[in-house]
């Protein structure tokens, strides 16, 4: 069994990237198990313990949720930067535990996102769920500088711990977290065959919009920080998250079927070898029963009589 923590920040896709792990059948994957008003736990598999519990030993709680489910191929959690640091140390030092950085290119839409889910109390939103009026926030361009520093500073010192001890250890952003390759190499690092199961995450995207429309004084704030390294994230957004066209997408997703339908034609094909081989070592077997039984052995003379009378 691989166990597995995500390191990350609050609005960085954390929520549809646990979910979506923990849709595959062989993963636990808990959500904020340090959360500081709860525990939440996989919708899979509940975790018995209480806050007490929890904060009163916390590497102890660590491993009743890495032994309670030995059996699955990989269970893993999600801890934030404010939450409980001490562990977070006791983790990184562990290198049985397997690492996932996750973070946002964007840190300004890191931010707006945090404000507006502070504003609004809603931190994440089901795909089922009805669709929320959407609203603007202000934003304060130093209060947004100081955020970026503590956002890049956690990632930096995560990384920094890893490859000083030689840890591997994998970085994901969120801009690539929706392409399946992202996910396919998730899986990878993992140890963990993604098979033919259907990932499905159940939540979405809570502020798919782009800045200008989430933003209230987004002009003056593109004013306060020009000349700073945020200045680029004003641009359009699709030239930092580029999509394909539909027609490339298309071409793509044909070549895919293709490459599925010859896998599976292999398949086919080995099944076939392996059940004529099957088949081959079974006659074997029994032509050598027979040559080794009796009735063979003491006809022996007879049949050899019958070959020298042939070859006169």
């Amino acid at each position: 069994m691989k166990k597995f923590v995500i390191f990350g920040h609050p609005r960085s896709g954390s929520n549809y990237l646990c979910s979506l792990l923990d849709s595959h059948p062989h993963i636990i994957c808990h959500y904020e198990v340090f959360h500081d008003q709860k525990i939440i736990h996989s919708f899979k598999k509940n975790l018995p313990f209480t806050m007490e519990e929890r904060d009163s030993a916390p590497i102890e709680f660590i491993n009743k949720i890495f032994e309670g489910d030995s059996e699955r191929q990989a269970v893993g959690f999600k801890i934030f930067r404010h939450q409980s640091p001490e562990t977070q140390k006791k983790l990184l030092n562990d290198r049985s535990i397997k690492k996932i950085l996750l973070s946002r290119k964007n840190i300004i839409q890191t931010y707006v996102s945090l404000l507006i889910a502070r504003k609004t109390i809603r931190y994440v939103e089901a795909k089922n769920s009805p669709e929320q009026a959407r609203i603007k926030v202000t934003v304060d361009a130093d209060e947004l500088l100081k955020f970026n520093e503590f956002y890049n500073a956690y990632l930096s010192n995560l990384k920094l711990k890893l490859e000083e001890t030689n840890q591997e250890y994998m970085q994901i952003y969120y801009e690539d977290l929706f392409e399946p390759s992202t996910i396919d190499s998730v899986f990878r690092f993992l140890n963990v065959e993604k098979g033919e199961y259907t990932l499905e995450a159940w939540t979405r995207k809570q502020n798919p919009a782009a800045l200008k429309d989430k933003v209230s004084n987004i002009e003056a704030l593109k004013q306060e920080l020009r000349g700073t390294h945020l200045e680029k994230f004003f641009e359009d957004e699709s030239v930092l998250s580029p999509k394909l066209p539909k027609e490339v997408l298309a071409e793509l997703a044909e070549k895919n079927s293709r490459i599925i339908e010859m896998d599976r034609q292999l398949v086919e094909k080995n099944s076939k070898i392996m059940e004529m081989d099957r088949q081959l070592v079974e006659k074997d077997s029994q032509i050598q029963a027979l040559r080794d039984s009796w009735s063979w052995r003491i006809t022996a003379p007879l049949r050899k009589a019958a070959d020298l009378s042939r070859s006169k």
